[in-house]
């Protein structure tokens, strides 16, 4: 616990952390001012019924043993099994958990932080520590509140019964304490003390589970319950639990006297701090059926119950630091010379002007719902019953064996299905054969083989439809399971769900229905653009922007048309296995073609990503295509 606080940045200069102060404040100005000027923000109910509603996720109780080893968290071999890679970090694509890191504390920006600690005004490794997080994590971003930020942000984001019950806390560590709990609420991510140093990178501490939306941690174990810390802890944003927490505090600040609240320490453990903490995390996971005298006296292990992960006292409170499972090392300056104890400060507690807003303001949690409809096809379609793949040969006995074991389980999986195993003379031929002169000229015309891998697919979609997957794709559930209805004519799996921009879509595993109009939209528009570029121009063009995106925009575009906000819909609206149909398209929440892991138990495909790789897979990303028209 320490004084309240807001802003830094991840950077190392002064002139960076100027430069990069502006932007947050702007962006959270943006999120206060959108937040407040709506009516649907995804927050639980504040009152009487939080203890009733639910979790966004199933709350059957999932647990694993508390004495589990948990050597993922630290190999890298495992690591890179287990944690899907974002193209320019190391964040996995599926988390829930916002990756940014929030504190509080007196000063807003690392070079005050630096200055205190070096004229001797605060703790001498203060800045060290606070480094870590950066030198640890360096794709998270820390925004740092102070105590007027914090006061700016409770006033414009939260209702009036909350804001009334901050504005009555006298002291700086009260509203600290507070204010950690409203900053995961609302903006979701980790937050930590500023007295604590960063040993294991914040990506690892879900033990690559993506679902998991709440991490804490145990303070003491004991034989009955266990007693839990809010020095660190973690939460994606409107989180039901949170709320309850917000709700508890509120109630509690307006119930105790304020003379209490200024001089009496135990206020700060009992009224806002570990005391009513651990009340609640008892009281939430008795709510979902957990028996808190079987969890308890957890040292080295961990429990999930529903989307909360409850880690062990080795975790984050480990006496020994030198523990290779301690994700953390704190501190404990509350009672040093620098600590709340000693240095917290009396603040004025004069109630704040509120408006029509605050007293407006939406508290209703609205949990992803498992599906959505948007004007769905009344006309019967019928995909073919054609698995396609294309590999260095059209033999199964000359593939990979790693590539067979995967093509038998699609064959085991799916009686009934035809499959068909193409070799690149055979994805030529079937151009030459099938395609209109401009494809023909078009396809030839790409200098590199992946990019005529990549058309391929569409126009063997568009001509033929049925499954094309590629031949790096492992199954995991037979394929007549993918489909809701009858009326479905194209099948895709999502990519980055939680994507602020709407999410992208994976394009490994498809299945469509024989000219189907999103796929001749795309084709033509990419034959047209080949035609128009030279062949040096398209050596050089990025994969990325003239494929991957540009089929993340044509679905977008075709689900715009057909009445869905891709924004809204999915990244807040859609459960991550769920489904959402519009007309004929059916696309699938990012767990089912593209899992947090290899046992996730709701996927449908996974696509291992050994096509490209020079060790493992078939070809390189770089080869060059040989073949011509004729």
């Amino acid at each position: 616990m320490h004084f309240p606080a807001l802003w830094s940045s991840a950077s190392v200069s002064q002139h960076r952390w100027t430069r990069g102060r502006s932007i947050i404040f702007a962006v959270l100005g943006i999120l206060i001012g959108a937040s407040i000027l709506s009516n649907s923000l995804s927050l639980f109910v504040f009152g009487e019924d939080a203890a009733t509603a639910g979790p966004p996720k199933n709350p059957t109780i999932k647990t694993e043993s508390k004495k589990s080893s948990l050597s993922m968290l630290l190999t890298e071999d495992e690591n890179t099994k287990y944690f899907p890679q974002h193209p320019i970090s190391n964040i996995s694509r599926a988390a829930i958990i916002p990756n940014q890191l929030l504190r509080t504390w007196k000063a807003n920006n690392r070079a005050d932080i630096r200055l205190d600690c070096h004229e001797k005004r605060d703790h001498p490794d203060r800045y060290s520590w606070f480094e870590s997080w950066d030198l640890m994590n360096p794709t998270t971003i820390q925004i740092v509140f102070n105590d007027d930020d914090m006061d700016r942000f409770v006033r414009g984001a939260f209702s009036r019964r909350v804001v009334e019950a901050y504005f009555k806390l006298p002291r700086a560590v009260l509203r600290s304490d507070f204010g950690r709990y409203l900053m995961l609420y609302k903006l979701g991510g980790y937050y930590t003390d500023m007295d604590t140093t960063c040993q294991v990178p914040l990506y690892k501490w879900n033990f690559g589970m993506n679902h998991v939306a709440v991490i804490i941690g145990v303070e003491n174990p004991s034989p009955e319950r266990d007693n839990y810390l809010q020095w660190t802890m973690a939460s994606a944003p409107h989180h039901p639990f949170l709320a309850q927490v917000i709700h508890r505090v509120t109630e509690k600040i307006h119930a105790t006297d304020a003379l209490l609240l200024e001089t009496d320490d135990n206020a700060v453990l009992e009224v806002t701090g570990p005391g009513i903490w651990k009340q609640v995390v008892w009281d939430y996971l008795e709510s979902k059926n957990v028996n808190l005298q079987e969890i308890s006296n957890m040292w080295e292990g961990f429990y999930l119950a529903g989307d909360m992960l409850i880690l062990g006292k080795a975790y984050l409170n480990n006496d020994n630091w030198e523990n290779p499972k301690a994700l953390i090392r704190h501190h404990f300056t509350g009672n040093s010379a620098f600590g709340w104890r000693v240095h917290g400060k009396t603040l004025d507690s004069k109630q704040p002007a509120l408006g029509k807003l605050n007293d407006d303001f939406d508290w209703t949690y609205h949990p992803p719902t498992p599906s959505i409809e948007i004007n769905p096809s009344k006309e019967a379609k019928a995909v073919p019953k054609e698995v396609v793949q294309v590999a260095n040969s059209s033999s199964d006995a000359l593939i990979s064996p790693k590539f067979k074991v995967f093509r038998d389980r699609w064959i085991q999986q799916n009686p009934g299905y035809r499959f068909t195993l193409l070799s690149v003379e055979d994805m030529d031929e079937f151009v030459r054969k099938d395609c209109s002169s401009d494809v023909q000229t078009a396809f030839f015309k790409l200098p590199l083989f992946k990019q005529r891998f990549e058309l391929f697919r569409y126009l063997r979609l568009l001509k033929v439809g049925g499954i094309y997957t590629e031949i790096d794709s492992r199954p995991h559930t037979p394929i007549d399971q993918w489909f809701t209805n009858n009326r479905i004519g194209l099948i895709i799996g999502m990519n980055d769900q939680g994507h602020n921009e709407g999410p992208g879509f994976k394009r490994t595993t498809l299945a469509s229905i024989p000219q189907h109009p999103v796929i001749a939209s795309y084709v033509a528009k990419k034959v047209a653009q080949i035609l128009e570029r030279s062949q040096s121009d398209l050596e050089r063009i990025s994969f990325f922007d003239f494929f991957e995106n540009d089929f993340n925009l044509a679905v977008k575009m075709a689900l715009t048309e057909r009445g869905v906000n891709v924004t809204r819909d999915f990244r807040s609206g859609l459960a991550w296995d769920g489904y959402l149909v519009a007309g004929d398209l059916l696309i699938w929440g990012q767990e089912r073609f593209n899992p947090s892991a290899e046992r996730d138990g709701h996927s449908f495909a996974r696509w291992h990503g050994d096509l490209w790789d020079k060790e493992k897979g078939i070809w390189e990303e770089d080869a060059k295509a040989t073949s011509g028209i004729q």
